[in-house]
């Protein structure tokens, strides 16, 4: 916490590019400008990751009365964020980091290892299909708040990934900032 936020440029559920500076001081992306709450999430098929995105979505007016813009990253695909996004009704950005580059910057890379990886097959998780050939990578599960001026205010990361951050630390943070 403290420091600034890498910033990035990646695709939304639609296609269209997407900046993290232009989010915080709004645009055609963002016409708020303001704190901006990253949710990294591991997929589509996690259902830790649907429950978290659902309750966000749900606290979405919270987040606006703080001028807060939500958004999601992950390494799927944009067909797979356009499908997450479509299947939880949610009314905010979802990005694909897919190659995890972000994902990377952020400190947030799990590279799965072979007998992880068979573990996933066995159970119809196949992360070639969702995040591209040969990308067989995880954010560890993560939430973080960026002020408007890019400084990193709040870091939700931890170890046990159905352990997440809850939308009412997120505003309690986002009503500090004020």
């Amino acid at each position: 916490m403290g420091d600034e936020a890498p910033d990035f440029a990646l695709r939304d559920q639609h296609g269209d590019e997407v900046w993290l500076s232009a989010l915080l001081r709004g645009g055609p992306a963002a016409l708020l400008g303001g704190p901006v709450v990253l949710i990294f999430y591991r997929g589509e098929w996690c259902p830790y990751c649907n429950l978290q995105l659902r309750t966000f979505q749900a606290n979405l007016a919270q987040l606006a009365e703080h001028r807060a813009q939500l958004v999601a990253i992950s390494p799927q695909t944009p067909d797979h964020s356009l499908s997450m996004a479509e299947k939880n009704h949610l009314k905010f950005v979802v990005l694909s980091d897919v190659g995890a580059q972000v994902i990377d910057r952020y400190g947030l890379r799990y590279e799965m290892d072979n007998e992880t990886r068979v573990l996933f097959e066995s159970a119809g998780n196949d992360l070639d299909e969702h995040n591209g050939a040969g990308h067989w990578v995880l954010p560890a599960a993560a939430a973080s708040v960026i002020d408007r001026r890019g400084i990193v205010r709040y870091v939700n990361v931890r170890g046990d990934w159905r352990e997440r951050a809850e939308p009412a630390d997120v505003l309690t943070v986002l009503s500090q900032l004020r």
